[in-house]
């Protein structure tokens, strides 16, 4: 941004001319405050921008904590009202008797086929 202030004083002065001096020091007086002022919004703006952005990621935050806890919750509700033997993650609980009894029939139709 100084590049710009030191071209816009630059120009400033330019343009002035000698005949004019104390109105040409005026306009450079005025210029310098306008390219001050214009820094001081830009300023302004990247704050306001940077509290924004800190202030959505707080939001954030707490609603991935939130979620978290009503999943936690969830789980304890879900595993206290899950028999013991079913209760590991992906695993399907199939009661004993139906399991033997799927195998003697599995067993069955093997010794048909051979």
């Amino acid at each position: 941004m100084k590049p710009v202030l030191a071209l816009a004083v630059l120009g400033m002065i330019l343009a002035a001319g000698a005949a004019h001096a104390q109105s040409g020091v005026e306009q450079l007086q005025l210029g310098v405050l306008q390219a001050e002022q214009a820094n001081a919004r830009q300023r302004a703006i990247s704050q306001q921008n940077e509290m924004m952005a800190l202030e959505s990621r707080l939001r954030a935050d707490d609603s991935v904590r939130l979620i978290q806890r009503q999943s936690a919750q969830a789980n304890v509700a879900s595993s206290a009202n899950t028999p013991a033997d079913a209760r590991s993650p992906g695993m399907v609980a199939i009661p004993d008797a139906a399991l033997d009894a799927s195998r003697a029939r599995i067993e069955a139709i093997s010794r048909q086929h051979h």
